[in-house]
């Protein structure tokens, strides 16, 4: 308490000690990236402290305190985490000392030396294969001392082989490898549970980074909805010696209040299973995010219940997911109200069909009256009456060939598509037939799709019906060489709900690699298509929240960047270009062009839900603090119940 009154408090403590004298005391913080993990009022009072301890003091007895020194450790990628506390970030520019890494020497001792101290050997191949790996994928030392324990583990008499190394996966697949190993050694019941643990303690953090969570058991246990014993179980699997994965390591006893965390859990990114349970994760709290903000127009009356394709995609996510209320907290908003306003949305949905459905029966009915009236007066071919006295079928029961309808319709002109669901119709057919959805002509339907020198809008909806995948329509559109704008974008449409719907990234990967195809294609027939630009906008500007590779998110952010400038040409009162360019710009630390384009959002949309707060962060980010504090007000008239903003406006007015 002491020291959250008084950031000088350690100074103050050590003048107090006649003990101490003329001694020097150094503060070590290592790891001090978690602290990035838990950013709260807490934090900042703790570096506040970290930062007055470190620089003389003054003390009420006239004397220069000048006895404390600080170092913190922590890995180079987060550097630039530093700036969430702008005084530390000052503090650290200072002194700042990068350690170079282990160079091949070093390595090659820190593979051998452990075994020899255990009376074990490495083998002299296997310590070159380490060494060519460890550069290859630029590991991180705790998956090389994973590697390492496996090994150790698997060896026979003390002896680790290259043998063993390949057997179990190599360096860039052993941790996976071992983690699936240990999954899938589990009862069905237990690896939902394991898969839900894990999906509690791994969150996507600041830049996309894989971060963990320090969680009770019981509040895993909430998460899995199941007992804390049940949860016990499978933590004790995933911390045995030998295994790792998890703390508290094994024989420390679990209790309902006992924290659990991921162990080196920088390295754990290399577990596939875990990505994919991330990403499924990321797209579930997506998913519910959607739905709540929907849910809360709804009830400002801003907005109505929920419709195409909306509706499908977030019904589709709670059919397969089965999201509960214990799983929602950590995502806040009510999620009772939530789940029944997509159910009222759902069944006023099918409310509206089946009426929609009933409506078309009765103009059915009438149609079918009105043929029944034009047949009974239609003369029927003897070969046709040969064929009843053959069926034994009564003549006023089957309806005569085509060819003697006297209708409008030919069978000359009934479109179709040759498939193996759907043969070609002859020209005999009988009435029913004529039912059947399709969009060829007879002419289109006897040559190549390649070779049609135009595509009509009947041949372009066959093949939406024919291609529910739309990756294959997309070859289809391909080798047409398409030319029509407008279905381009509606495909790039098409194929971004498709990837929404994706249940793995590469899935979701792949198919977004086809909407930009497709929306690239529609730009290119027509620059002046301002949606398709913001389409490509969005795709692109997710994939720079989305991956870790830093040369594919700049370029990808360079993308999102061009794509939105494009959008803010062609329709300058845009509701969202100007904000997301602004978001870009200040990733890339340009805050002069952020702060341009969030004043220029705010000009067309001044209660714009985000970017008085952007823009107030990025004020701070330049160290203009009136112009944050303004700024940070009008966010919180707009969002009165957001934290973070009324934190960093506490924190500017108060210091």
């Amino acid at each position: 308490a002491t020291a959250r009154e008084n950031p000088h408090a350690l100074h103050e403590l050590l003048a107090a000690d006649p003990s101490f004298g003329n001694n020097k005391l150094l503060l070590v913080c290592d790891q001090f990236e978690d602290i990035f993990r838990y950013p709260s009022i807490e934090t900042a009072e703790f570096i506040k402290l970290l930062i007055a301890s470190s620089k003389p003091y003054a003390l009420a007895s006239g004397e220069l305190s000048n006895a404390i020194y600080v170092v913190l450790t922590l890995r180079a990628d987060f550097l630039d985490d530093y700036e969430l506390f702008s005084s530390l970030a000052e503090e650290v520019n200072k002194s700042t000392y990068e350690l170079p890494g282990l160079n091949r020497e070093q390595l090659h001792s820190a593979i051998e030396k452990p075994a020899l101290l255990f009376d074990g050997t490495v083998e002299p191949e296997l310590i070159v294969q380490l060494l060519d790996d460890a550069d290859q994928y630029q590991v991180q030392l705790p998956l090389l001392q994973h590697a390492l324990l496996s090994l150790w583990v698997k060896s026979v008499d003390k002896k680790l082989t290259i043998f063993d190394y390949f057997a179990l996966g190599g360096l860039n697949h052993i941790l996976s490898n071992h983690a699936d190993q240990l999954y899938e050694a589990l009862p069905k019941a237990q690896q939902s549970i394991a898969k839900a643990l894990f999906k509690s303690l791994i969150v996507t953090g600041n830049k996309q980074r894989t971060v963990a969570l320090r969680l009770k058991l019981s509040e895993v246990a909430a998460f899995a909805n199941v007992s804390w014993q049940e949860v016990a179980t499978v933590v004790d699997v995933f911390r045995q010696e030998g295994q790792g994965f998890l703390l508290p390591a094994a024989p420390v006893a679990l209790s309902p209040d006992t924290l659990l965390d991921i162990a080196y859990y920088h390295s754990i990114q290399q577990w596939s299973r875990l990505n994919e349970w991330s990403f499924e994760e990321t797209k579930a709290a997506e998913h519910y995010a959607l739905l709540v903000d929907n849910m809360r127009n709804n009830q400002n009356h801003s907005a109505g219940l929920l419709r195409s394709p909306e509706l499908e995609v977030l019904w589709q996510w709670y059919e397969e997911t089965k999201p509960t209320a214990s799983w929602a907290k950590r995502y806040g908003g009510d999620f009772n109200s939530a789940i029944d306003f997509l159910q009222k949305s759902k069944n006023t949905a099918l409310f509206k069909k089946r009426a929609l459905f009933a409506g078309a029966g009765i103009a059915l009915a009438s149609i079918g009256l009105l043929m029944f009236n034009t047949l009974s007066k239609t003369d029927v071919t003897p070969a046709l009456t040969v064929q009843v006295a053959a069926n034994s079928t009564p003549p006023s029961v089957l309806p005569p060939p085509l060819s003697k309808i006297k209708s409008p319709v030919t069978a000359a002109k009934i479109p179709v598509s040759a498939t193996p669901e759907t043969p070609l119709l002859k020209a005999d057919a009988p009435l029913k037939t004529a039912s059947i959805s399709a969009a060829l002509s007879a002419k289109e339907a006897s040559q190549p799709l390649a070779s049609q020198p135009t595509v009509n809008k009947k041949t372009l909806s066959a093949l939406n019906k024919r291609f529910p995948n739309k990756m294959q329509l997309l070859q289809e559109y391909k080798k047409l060489n398409l030319t029509d704008a407008e279905h381009w974008h509606k495909l790039g449409d098409q194929l971004t709900r498709q990837a929404g719907l994706a249940r793995n990234h590469q899935t979701h990967q792949a198919i977004n690699d086809a909407a930009i195809e497709a929306y690239q294609k529609s730009v290119d027939l027509n620059a002046d298509d301002y949606k398709a630009w913001f389409n490509l906008g969005d795709i692109y500007r997710v994939r720079t929240e989305a991956v870790a590779d830093a040369a594919f998110k700049e370029s990808n952010r360079d993308k999102a960047i061009t794509a939105y400038s494009k959008v803010a040409n062609l329709y300058p009162s845009s509701d969202w270009a100007f904000y997301y360019l602004g978001a870009l710009y200040q990733q890339q630390k340009k805050f002069d062009s952020a702060i341009e384009n969030y004043k220029k959002q705010l000009a067309n949309t001044p209660k714009h839900k985000f970017a008085w707060h952007y823009l107030a962060s990025a004020y701070q980010k330049q160290n203009k603090f009136k112009a944050a504090i303004a700024a940070y007000q009008e966010d919180l008239k707009i969002n009165p119940n957001n934290a973070d903003a009324k934190k960093q406006l506490n924190f500017l007015l108060t210091h």
